[in-house]
């Protein structure tokens, strides 16, 4: 039996890669991988303001709600 070569190995992997990740792109990967990190980015930014001690009316204000918008990539907001 011959051994296949390194162009062949590191083509087998790359199909395979994109087969386990159901067919789509690297590119498309790429994506998922910044929206999984922003929705992250936006639980853990939920998660502080809970916990944190000064925000009673943000915990008053969240349980008369109705929904709830985080926008954990906006550095700053302008007022009209």
């Amino acid at each position: 039996m011959t051994r296949p070569s390194r162009r062949s190995l590191i083509a087998g992997s790359l199909s395979a890669t994109i087969l386990a990740a159901g067919g789509r792109p690297v590119a498309a990967l790429s994506e998922t991988q910044e929206a999984d990190q922003l929705v992250e980015k936006a639980r853990l930014s939920f998660e502080s303001f809970v916990a944190d001690s000064n925000l009673e009316a943000f915990r008053d204000l969240l349980k008369r709600s109705k929904g709830l918008f985080l926008a954990p990539q906006v550095l700053r907001g302008e007022s009209a």
